[in-house]
Parts: structure tokens; sequence; C-alpha cells
């Protein structure tokens, strides 16, 4: 994928976009592959990663008591917190699907150009202990305007630029066998409108197992002939809106590893099948009334990324990616007070 940094026409950009994202998909991998670890249900494996579109959805239970990690000792997770964003992460905007991203471009036209817009956050945990072994925060100036369902192309600089950085930091302490085995990103892999969300591009641009995590969900559409008005959803089904996934999640996920798999858009995507789940919705472990949302990014299956975010998860949002979020929020905090205390 290209930064697509160079000065372009929002719609030439769309254009472009669209068609790199549809390649990207095509060669992305969307199944356990050359894992240095495994995961597995001890009671029976048996778990498909596709069924039958639905009204009401399939809803399958995992249970983290019965599930078995081998092998598995660096984990790692990318957030990236914007200077203007105040609310939780990833969250979107109930009526219109807006992102932190869309909430911050205003910010950036009223902030000094020698301000960074964002900070981006790299963590590796030691499993099982969950426990930050490495950090790395970098601040972001951002060149690649907010096109909805095109994030990746805003984020991927920052992820790679961090992952860089964590390799030159470990091979210089003599830690090299602590980069993460698998990667958790902030926000969508699969579960995206051409299957190619900011999860993915990490994934295969540097050549490691990655999904996303995702507090919202993002109906599968493209918002961009969309009117905001109509943006909470143009059939009527509970799954073009976000309050609609919401109320049927609450309704049929009542147990702690419940889950049931979420379709593509097949107007969009070259790749998606009938009956393959692209995502999945999970209630986590704990007392969490919402679920969260989670997607293969590159080399990993839908079943083992559902099976590790309930190992890796102690609240609501698997620790990776709630350790990154509020290092990288802490970054921006800091940089408010800092810039008070100049004023």
């Amino acid at each position: 994928m290209q930064d697509g940094s160079e000065p372009q026409d929002r719609d030439a950009l769309i254009i472009k976009w669209t068609a790199e994202q549809r390649t990207l998909a095509r060669r992305l991998i969307f199944k356990d592959h050359d894992l240095s670890f495994s995961v597995v249900r001890l009671l029976s494996d048996a778990v498909p990663d596709d069924g039958e579109d639905y009204d009401t959805p399939d809803v399958r239970v995992e249970d983290p008591s019965h599930i078995q990690v081998d092998g598995l000792r660096y984990v790692g997770g990318l957030d990236i917190s914007f200077v203007e964003d105040t609310g939780e992460g990833q969250d979107a905007d109930e009526k219109t699907g807006d992102s932190k991203h869309e909430r911050d471009r205003e910010g950036q036209e009223s902030r000094s150009t020698k301000e960074p817009d964002a900070f981006a956050t790299v963590v590796v945990l030691e499993y099982p202990s969950l426990k930050v072994l490495h950090q790395i925060t970098q601040p972001i100036h951002l060149t690649v305007p907010y096109i909805p369902s095109f994030l990746a192309y805003r984020e991927l600089p920052a992820y790679l630029s961090l992952l860089t950085s964590l390799r030159a930091k470990l091979q210089e302490e003599d830690k090299s066998g602590d980069f993460p085995q698998v990667l958790l990103v902030d926000g969508n892999g699969r579960l995206h409108a051409r299957e190619a969300g900011s999860a993915c591009a990490v994934g295969w641009e540097a050549g490691i197992p990655t999904f996303g995590v995702a507090k919202n969900y993002q109906p599968m559409h493209s918002w961009d002939h969309i009117t905001p008005k109509d943006k909470t959803g143009t059939s009527g089904h509970w799954r073009d809106t976000q309050n609609g996934m919401r109320r049927i999640a609450q309704e049929q996920l009542t147990k702690p590893g419940s889950w049931f798999g979420l379709f593509g858009n097949r107007t969009e995507s070259d790749v998606v099948t009938k009956a393959a789940y692209i995502g999945a919705a999970v209630a986590p472990p704990g007392k969490a009334k919402n679920p969260i949302f989670v997607s293969t990014g590159h080399k990993i299956s839908l079943v083992t990324v559902i099976r590790l975010t309930l190992m890796l998860s102690r609240t609501r949002i698997p620790e990776p990616v709630r350790l990154a979020d509020q290092i990288s929020r802490q970054a921006v905090r800091d940089m408010a007070k800092g810039r008070g205390k100049a004023g």
C-alpha cells in the first residue's frame, strides 16, 4: 500500500485506494499460517469460521478455561491517540459512524503545524503474565486526509515506523527474540468494506500475524455516497447500524466468551464468499455489557483470533490494545499540560 501523501483530489484518492485495497485483500492470508504458537480448545477443536447468513445470529461459546495456548511468549499492541481526541479511543459517533479520525479534522486546522497531530504507541507484553516488557511512543504529523474506510492510509506509516524502531531497540538491547509473535491493532482488519482494514495493512507490510480489535461496530457500508442523516442505516436491518448491532449483541451474547460471526459486503469485496465470516462480535470476560469486534488481519484465522482475544483480556479490551491506548493517551495529556505551562 502507498501512503497517499502525494497531493491528489479526494475522488482520485478513493479510486486509487479502492483498487489497492482490493488487490491487498486478494493477497492476504486469512488462516493460521506459519504461527510460532498454537491456540486450541481442549475438549473439541471443530469450530467453523463460516455459517449461513441469518437474521438471528448463530451464537457459539468459547470457554477460556478450556483454551490452551502453547509457544506464545510475546504479544504486541498498536494504538494511535489524537491530540484533539478526548473520547474513548476508537469509539465512533453513535449516529454517524464517524471515528476519532473524523473528529480530528477540525482540530488539525486549529493547531500549530509544529505540534503533532497524534501519538502512536507499540507495546510488547509477556504472555501469560501480560506485563509490559517494552514500549515506544512516537509523535505523528498527519499528511494523509481522512476518508472513511481508508484509515489504513493514515495509520500505516506510523505503525511501520514504530515496528522499525522496536526492532532496532530490541537489537540494541540484545533482545531481538522479544519481538511480538502476533500484533493486535486498534481498529479493524478483515471486518472492513473491502476486507483490508488497518490490521491487514500492518500484517502484510510487516509480514507478521495481526488482527484487529474494534470497540465499536462499523457497518459494512462505504459512507462516501451516504449523507450524514442516512448513516443510521439504509435497510433497517440490525446489521446496518451500530445501535442495531449493539441491541442484538446484548440480547444474544449473554455469556462471557459467547460470539457470533459477521458477514462481509459482497458488493464491495472481491474475496468474500457467501458463507465466510469476516469478523466476530465477542462477549469479553467479566461483566462488560457491550461486545468487542475482532477480525483477522494477516496469517491468522478468525477462530484463533477469538480465542486469543479471550486469553489476552482482563477487562473488555484485550490488554495489548488497552495498554497501548492508555500510554498513547497519556502522551496526549502530557503535551496538553506542557502547552498549558508554556502559555
